[in-house]
């Protein structure tokens, strides 16, 4: 029993980091110079959390605001 939740405890933390890392290069090479700091530190700070915000409040504007 304790092995499901040893390997579902890995699966998560494995893809929350993945994602993080995802987030982090995302925004490190796509946003513009004067967010871009400030956005780095608040994934690097916010960890997993910082990089669901900046997924789901920052990069919907960047890109909506490329396609124009």
């Amino acid at each position: 029993m304790w092995e499901i939740f040893i390997t579902i405890f890995i699966v998560l933390g494995t893809a929350g980091t993945i994602f993080w890392i995802y987030m982090l290069i995302d925004c490190s090479t796509k946003e513009p110079d004067e967010d871009k700091m400030m956005w780095i530190i608040i994934i690097l700070a916010g960890n997993w959390i910082g990089a669901l915000v900046y997924y789901y409040y920052q990069r919907p504007k960047r890109l909506a605001g490329s396609q124009k």
